[in-house]
């Protein structure tokens, strides 16, 4: 009997193994597919599920790596308005699982920026809190503060909401769960929701 499981263990490793090595050819190849169709860099990683949408308008700097479950969309038309959308990413950057980044605007993220998961990186809402209040939220037109930029070497901890109008200076740190409404200076750390200051160099 205690062979037998040596047996049966054995043989599950050696299956696993194998599936993982044809899973991870699967994807370099696929990531190769779709890095062609998008006219992507070949040095962009992506991960399994990730969705984009107006690629024309995602311009990718290399050595970018987007994890599972990624959503990258801009939006250059919504409920018949037009908008000039775009989504800018510098060299070396990493996307944790299920990140969101949304664009009618401008997001603009520099280089070295590392991003946890679950995180929303969003420069528009759903109408005007103030003007739209009486029209269904699906019904309502896209509407942005102004764009979000993030600068080289920020640390954007899981589940970070970065809305818009904001601007994160270089080398700072969102802390976990932060909900981030106003800019963020250079060299800092901030947490909590709305964000605030924690630390400061």
């Amino acid at each position: 009997m205690q062979i037998n499981k040596q047996i049966f263990s054995s043989f599950c490793t050696i299956l696993y193994n194998f599936f993982n090595k044809i899973s991870s050819r699967y994807n370099r190849i696929r990531t190769y597919w779709l890095c062609s169709v998008y006219h992507f860099p070949y040095s962009t990683s992506i991960g399994r599920n990730v969705s984009f949408k107006g690629v024309d308008d995602i311009h990718l700097s290399s050595n970018i790596c987007f994890n599972q479950g990624c959503i990258i969309e801009t939006w250059r038309r919504f409920k018949n308005y037009n908008f000039d959308s775009s989504i800018i990413i510098g060299d070396n950057c990493s996307f944790g699982e299920f990140t969101h980044i949304t664009s009618c605007n401008k997001v603009l993220i520099g280089r070295n920026v590392l991003i946890g998961r679950f995180v929303l990186i969003t420069d528009n809402s759903h109408g005007s809190f103030f003007d739209d209040l009486n029209i269904p939220p699906r019904d309502r037109t896209l509407y942005s503060k102004g764009p979000v930029i993030i600068k080289d070497n920020v640390w954007i901890g899981d589940r970070v909401s970065i809305l818009s109008g904001v601007s994160i200076g270089e080398n700072s740190i969102i802390a976990t769960g932060a909900i981030v409404t106003k800019d963020v200076p250079a060299n800092c750390i901030v947490a909590g929701c709305p964000a605030k200051i924690i630390k400061q160099k």
